[in-house]
């Protein structure tokens, strides 16, 4: 078994007041990767698991500092590492990470789908002012047809066909805007499932490596 042993006296970046409340002391510390995935990516976190032979459990801000103090390595050959507490302290972290991990997701998940409901809105916007007004034109042409008795016939007859024209632009434009729901409907049911996938997965952990440490 490996074992570390860190002198803050030997820091030369300034005093470590949480590395210099450890003097004297010693304990474990168990390094952990976990592998979560949020939003359709992977990461990896590492958990870094300490205590004291007291039964402290360690402040993970605390083990990083130490790691930041000088120290020298040797083989320890002793007790083996309480592994039940350090299960205890690793479980406590895990959790931590998961929730942080699921609360991404669902600001990712949040965002993702605002960012569609936006588009959908502005081209709603946009479709509908078109639509409106093609449909005043063709009412207005069509009144307007109405009341003129003296048109000739050929000129009533190509007036009919340019406002069969607006008909047809304005109902393709009703079919663009459906067929743009259903395309948007289908991006949000993919988020939904991407984070549901994600839910599904079980994070794995992968071992790193288990130390003996103690503080001058």
């Amino acid at each position: 078994m490996a074992a570390l042993r860190f002198d803050p006296k030997a820091y030369a970046g300034g005093r470590l007041m949480v590395v210099e409340a450890l003097s004297g002391t010693a304990g474990w510390l168990r390094v952990t990767r976990l592998i979560v995935t949020t939003g359709g990516e992977t990461s990896s976190h590492l958990l870094l698991s300490g205590m004291t032979d007291d039964g402290v459990a360690m402040e993970e801000e605390a083990i990083d500092r130490l790691f930041l103090v000088p120290g020298e390595s040797r083989l320890a050959l002793g007790p083996e590492p309480p592994a039940a507490a350090l299960d205890r302290i690793e479980a406590t972290l895990r959790a931590r990470r998961l929730a942080e991990a699921e609360a991404a997701t669902a600001a990712w998940m949040e965002q993702e789908t605002a960012k569609l409901d936006a588009y959908a809105d502005d081209m709603e916007r946009a479709a509908d002012a078109e639509i409106r007004g093609l449909d005043a034109e063709v009412r207005a042409r069509r009144k307007a047809l109405r009341g003129n008795t003296s048109m000739a016939l050929a000129a009533k007859a190509e007036e009919q066909r340019a406002i069969k024209k607006l008909e047809a632009r304005r109902d393709e434009l009703m079919l663009a805007r459906f067929e743009r729901k259903r395309v948007l409907q289908r991006q949000i049911e993919d988020i939904l499932d991407q984070v549901q996938a994600s839910l599904a997965l079980a994070p794995a952990a992968e071992p790193v490596f288990t130390v003996r440490w103690e503080v001058a």
